[in-house]
């Protein structure tokens, strides 16, 4: 039977008929009335469903191939707004469902897909709704039907989020995306691979990418996101920091693990990878960003989520800029940056445990501004390099540093070492080399108003340090070179020096140890300055200076402190003093200072060993033993000064001693004991041909006979010896060591312009006697054996002190010296009357003789003469009757003078010019008597 004909028969036959009917029935219902029926009812039903209106443009189906496709499909929200539809659903049904009684889809694509999610003040979503269960009994629940598709593909698709919780409000879109889904089976262990990808409006990307099952629910694969604009999302992250994000994009990508199902959780991030570029960050409010990154990198990234553990291979960061300002409360910006919300913390969260094999920070740099002092301070800090090696948030960890940097502009500093970070401890090897100390000029103000014009501060050793335990030590050198020093309300020179290395440096908390192997200091200068108000450069500069607060005094710990020795070379120094005109100066140059070992221990004593230059020529040299450590002071020193000029302290003798200084040297002799705080010091001070020259009327100078007291101190060869020995104490606190010598050598002018004679006659061998008076008999003008020893003494006295002058006033006495006057011009009588001077056997016969002669008896006859008086009586009627005229006096007070002045010219070593008779001086007159008054000019 030929194929026509079998072909005949077969559409001759009834039930073929039917068939054909059914099939053409089928396909006008799936070709026309299909798509009809559900572009109006789908809309309907849906709009029922979700009470929102619900459109549909277009509807194909295909019911031989099992297909159909939607066309613009669009669901509104309830304001009227876009919710979310798509330009084309195809879905492609295969006819194994209708034998799985499972859906199994040999295809779904999703064309032009968006979404509009809106989140309203509170964080709710607009289709709130939608999510809450319908009303009515539940249905039980069962496996899951074993939906099949071979092929997913989602093509442009946008998503538009608007979040109103946060302020401002955040708005972004997502698209578009795409999704791959290939051989998707819902069914036990099976593997559906999966690619997904997408952008944002701003060009941020993102994409996934691996295969999953969902019995039991894991995922295997790999994700990136690049370019993601970290300051759009700020609405999210503002209100829980304190700074800005101005800038910066984020790369990460990483291949992940992911597993939840019976018996295990677990969620692991491996190969992770991250970028960050043009990061900035500002505190809040300010333009100018204090935290720049321009690119950093992470590689290595394993994490285990549900552990709470990760770990990172490198973290490397490059060009990091750093702005840090501190303001005048003391508040630093990036600490106030820093400052995040608290959250309440769990109690079953895990500590979180972190490693990071290395972290790299290249080439960055920081600026450090700070105006809380007067001056403020500006350091900048660049070519900045870290790097740590195993850092960790165990405990336990411990991690390698080596870091390094240039200091503003030249300096550098270096740091190697172990940290161990959650400890806060560890040990770290330090080099500094020039380090510029000006920028901390702003942190002398609470000390002292200096400022520093140079200094280069360079060091080297080891710190070692344990916070909790609050222990630090340092072992190591340092050096300070070139430094100048302006005082700064002044702003002149004030302090400085070529280098100060200090070596062998031990400082430690725990003990309290402070040892310095040795101090040497190279060229030190100094200034000390008094203006014209008569303050120093030192104290204004401490003036000017703002009071540091007191703090609460605390029981201090014992401390170890040792010197090893202590040197100066070449040291200089210079006084300026414009308090008085002229400028007074003084220099004290090339000193060189030796100083043995200084210890705390009371009984230790270091040697001392200095020399210098006074002007450059005048020799200066100390030597002894000290104790500057130990609370029991001690000082034994020698000081002694050679042949200084004192041409430049005329200025200073001017003003206080009423004279400037023509010519003389100086030198001193001092020997000073200090045990605790007794001070014994004995001063020697010699000066050859001082000579003072012309008066200046200074309003501040002495009341003191000042020529009268050199004179008496200068000997015949122009020196001049004085002994003035100190006593203090110096833990007085008025004590000051220069203004006790000072009031010790006015005392002794004091007493020589009281006691002059007595210090004649102490260096002459004149003894306690009183030299400023020769007392004669009455009526006499011989010298006796005191008078002469006094004599003596005055002639020594002028002998040896050439610059001195005497005045010599004699004086006689009516009450002392005319009786014996009387009684002298009786015995001539006497004499006169006998012939030649009477004795004393035959005084009497010519008292009788002299006394008839007076009162002879009466002469008329039978008169009777009276009898004769006691010859005691007869003496007393002749001196009545003696007549001395005034002149006597004054001749006798002349006689008096003049034999003191002739005994004190007496062998030509006193010269007669420097011997004056004076009268009418205001001693002479109230004293008087049978004298001659001395007074030394």
């Amino acid at each position: 039977m030929n194929a026509s004909r079998i072909l005949r028969r077969v559409l001759g036959h009834l039930a073929f008929r039917i068939l054909a009917g059914l099939v053409i029935l089928y396909g006008l219902f799936g070709f026309l009335a299909l798509p009809a029926l559900v572009r109006t009812q789908l809309p309907k039903r849906l709009a029922a469903q979700l009470h929102r209106e619900v459109s549909l443009a277009r509807v194909r189906t295909n019911p031989f191939a099992l297909s159909a496709t939607l066309e613009g499909f669009r669901v509104k929200d309830r304001d009227g707004s876009p919710f979310f539809g798509w330009d084309r659903l195809y879905v492609n049904l295969s006819a194994s469902s209708l034998f799985r009684l499972a859906p199994v889809f040999q295809e779904i694509r999703l064309e032009g897909f968006s979404a509009r999610i809106v989140l309203d003040a509170q964080g709710e979503p607009t289709f709130k709704d939608l999510m809450e269960p319908a009303p009515g009994p539940a249905k039980p629940s069962g496996p899951p039907p074993e939906i099949r598709i071979g092929r997913l593909t989602v093509t442009g698709a946008r998503v538009e989020l608007l979040d109103q919780q946060p302020r401002p409000p955040f708005a972004t879109t997502l698209g578009p995306l795409s999704l791959t889904l290939d051989g998707f089976r819902l069914a036990r262990d099976n593997r559906n691979p999966y690619a997904f990808s997408g952008s944002t409006e701003r060009g941020e990307r993102f994409g996934w990418q691996g295969q999953f099952s969902v019995e039991p629910l894991r995922s295997a694969g790999s994700f990136f996101v690049q370019n993601v604009y970290l300051p759009k999302y700020a609405p999210f992250y503002r209100d829980e920091v304190a700074f800005d994000l101005q800038g910066g994009a984020l790369d990460f990508k990483a291949a992940y693990d992911f597993q939840w199902g019976e018996g295990r959780h677990a969620f692991l991030l491996k190969d992770g990878e991250a970028g960050l570029a043009g990061l900035a960050l500002a505190e809040r409010g300010q333009a100018e960003p204090a935290v720049v990154v321009p690119q950093a990198q992470a590689r290595g990234l394993e994490a285990d989520l549900m552990a709470n553990k990760a770990s990172l291979a490198s973290l490397v960061v490059r060009g990091v800029r750093l702005t840090v300002r501190r303001d005048a409360t003391g508040s630093l910006n990036l600490q106030r940056m820093a400052v995040l919300k608290e959250k309440p913390k769990k109690p079953d969260d895990k500590p979180f445990a972190f490693t990071l094999a290395e972290l790299g920070l290249e080439d960055a740099a920081l600026r450090f501004v700070d105006q809380g002092p007067k001056r403020p301070v500006d350091l900048g800090l660049d070519q900045i390099a870290v790097h740590l090696k195993g850092l960790s948030l165990d405990k336990d960890g411990t991690c390698d540093l080596d870091a390094g940097l240039r200091w503003n502009g030249r300096g550098t500093l270096r740091a190697t070492g172990r940290l161990a970070p959650m400890k806060a401890s560890g040990q770290v090897d330090l080099k500094a080399d020039n380090l510029d100390l000006t920028p901390f000029n702003g942190y002398l103000e609470p000390f002292a108003d200096i400022l520093m014009t140079s200094g280069r501060f360079s060091g080297s050793g080891r710190v070692a340090f344990d916070a909790p335990r609050d222990a630090y030590a340092f072992k190591g050198d340092a050096r300070v070179d070139a430094f100048k020093a302006q005082d700064g309300p002044g702003r002149e020179a004030l302090a400085g020096w070529d280098a100060l290395k200090v070596t062998g440096i031990q400082v430690s908390t725990a003990p309290q140890t402070v040892i310095l192997g040795g101090i040497d200091w190279e060229g030190p200068t100094g200034r000390y300055i008094l203006s014209a108000q008569g303050t120093s450069n030192v104290a204004a500069a401490q003036a000017a200076a703002a009071p540091a607060p007191a703090k609460p005094a605390q029981a201090a710990a014992p401390l170890k402190a040792e010197i090893g020795g202590f040197r100066i070379h070449h040291g200089a120094f210079t006084f300026l003093d414009r308090s008085i005109q002229p400028v007074a100066a003084l220099s004290l140059d090339a000193i060189d200072l030796q100083v043995g070992r200084l210890t705390m221990d009371p009984g230790a004593r270091a040697s001392l060993d200095l020399k210098a230059k006074v002007d450059g020529r005048s020799a200066f040299t100390a030597k002894g033993t000290v104790n500057l450590l130990s609370q029991a002071k001690y000082t034994d020193l020698a000081l002694r000064l050679d042949g200084m000029d004192l041409s430049p302290l005329s200025p200073y003798a001017g003003k206080f001693l009423g004279y400037g200084i023509e010519k003389g040297k100086l030198e001193v002799g001092m020997t000073y004991l200090v045990q605790d705080t007794r001070l014994q010091g004995e001063n020697r001070i010699r000066m050859d041909q001082f000579t003072l020259g012309p008066g200046t009327d200074s309003p501040d100078a002495v009341h003191l006979p000042v020529k009268l007291g050199l004179a008496l101190l200068r000997d015949r060869h122009g020196l001049i010896d004085l002994d003035v020995p100190v006593r203090g104490d110096l833990a007085e606190p008025d004590f000051r060591l220069g203004r006790v010598i000072w009031r010790a050598i006015l005392n002794v002018f004091a007493k020589i312009a009281t006691s002059p004679f007595s210090l004649i006659g102490k260096a002459f061998g004149g003894g306690d006697a009183d030299l400023s008076v020769l007392v004669f008999q009455p009526g006499s003008d011989q010298i006796d054996a005191q008078g002469a020893k006094v004599l003596e003494t005055l002639r020594k006295g002028l002998f040896e002190r050439p610059g001195l002058r005497l005045d010599l006033e004699g004086t006689a006495s009516e009450a002392e010296d005319l009786p014996a006057l009387r009684r002298q011009e009786l015995e001539a009588q006497l004499g006169r009357l006998k012939g030649s001077p009477v004795t004393a056997d035959d005084r009497a016969k010519w008292l009788r003789a002299a006394w008839l002669e007076a009162f002879p008896p009466p002469k008329e006859k039978g008169a009777k003469a009276p009898p004769e008086p006691p010859a005691a009586d007869m003496e007393a009627q002749l001196l009545a009757r003696v007549q001395v005229d005034a002149g006597s006096l004054k001749l006798l007070a002349r006689r008096r003078v003049q034999a003191a002045r002739e005994r004190i010219l007496q062998g030509g070593q006193v010269e007669e010019g420097r011997v004056f008779l004076a009268e009418g001086s205001e001693r002479a007159r109230k004293e008087g008597g049978p004298r001659v008054f001395f007074e030394l000019k």
